[in-house]
């Protein structure tokens, strides 16, 4: 009809359409992304032929492994704690061994990992002094927490972690608060090399020991918070270096004596440093000394390193002879007279 109006339809552009929005994926849950890295890690690690690595890749790939062995075993740790936690026998049939017809604790973790029972009371023991303690609805920060700080970080390894806590678990109670975290600071301090305001200034300064010198300094610890209650270890409790000559033998001095365990870090460090390949012969013998003076032995050339014919206590003698000597040509070095 002329005139009627044209009844309007919606054009292509103006016309809702519904849409469906694309399935999103749920994020993958922690066990699944504990489960990706533990694929991701066994992948590389079956692509490594150790024996084939250079020399720098060996030593780089030992160090990497054990960063990640030490946060692997951080969690073996806390993850042990809580369920010997949820297995207590308190809880009755609320207990997580008894749902599981498991006897107790280290039972269901035996049978969950097939480790030893000893491991297993070993890793729950240090658990239960480095993670935070569950008190009514409150978290408590753990015994320890430097160790724990450090342990969860990947700095400090369990065998070390269990080294301190084990000495310093002994006088806990009879020590003041304030004077055991020192002493926990100052350890875990001296097992990962870091500097803080307990180890600054002190023999030792930086110098990152291996656990079995930290087993060491903690017994020193040990005794000198507790020094009643290690009257039969007194010498340990005051133990110092010391050093004498015996009597001329066969053209040679016996040295005769003893070293606290910060000192033979300190020589470990030192000793280490020099016997570098990269430093050889930071400190020659005679015959190497007198090359280098003729101009026929260029110092730290691969060629005097693969020429030495000395042993290690040989060389460690040389290094102490060289920073001696360099010590008594230092302007700061007293002289007599």
């Amino acid at each position: 009809m002329a005139g009627a109006p044209t009844p309007h339809r919606p054009t292509a552009s103006t016309q809702a359409v519904p849409s469906e929005a694309p399935p999103t994926e749920a994020p993958p849950t922690l066990v699944e992304q504990l489960q990706q890295a533990r694929d991701l890690a066994a992948t590389v690690l079956d692509s490594v032929a150790f024996s084939l690595l250079d020399e720098a890749d060996a030593m780089a790939v030992l160090r990497t492994v054990e960063d990640l062995g030490r946060r692997v075993d951080a969690a073996r740790v806390a993850s042990a704690a809580d369920i010997a936690g949820r297995s207590r026998r308190i809880l009755g049939h609320e207990s997580l061994a008894f749902k599981n017809g498991a006897s107790s604790g280290v039972d269901l973790i035996t049978r969950l990992t097939r480790i030893s029972a000893r491991e297993a009371n070993r890793r729950v023991r240090l658990g239960d002094n480095v993670t935070p303690r569950l008190a009514g609805t409150s978290m408590l920060p753990p015994y320890y927490p430097a160790v724990a700080d450090a342990l969860t970080a990947g700095d400090l390894g369990v065998d070390a972690a269990e080294n301190i806590v084990t000495a310093l678990d002994t006088v806990a109670a009879r020590v003041a608060p304030d004077d055991l975290g020192v002493a926990e600071r100052t350890l875990v301090a001296n097992a990962t090399g870091a500097v803080t305001e307990e180890t600054a200034g002190l023999p030792g300064e930086g110098f990152a020991f291996p656990a079995d010198l930290v087993r060491g300094l903690a017994t020193q610890w040990q005794a000198h918070l507790d020094p009643d209650g290690t009257a039969p270890n007194e010498p340990v409790a005051e133990a110092r270096s010391t050093v004498g000559f015996g009597l001329l033998r066969d053209g040679l001095y016996p040295l005769r004596g003893g070293v606290t365990p910060e000192f033979r870090g300190i020589l470990n460090g030192l000793f280490d440093t020099y016997l570098s390949a990269h430093a050889a012969p930071a400190f020659p013998t005679e015959e190497e000394q007198a090359l280098m003076d003729s101009g026929q032995m260029i110092p730290g050339a691969e060629a005097a390193a693969l020429s030495d014919d000395r042993n290690g206590g040989e060389k460690r003698a040389d290094i102490l002879r060289g920073i001696l000597e360099a010590a008594t040509r230092d302007p700061g070095t007293p002289s007599m007279g």
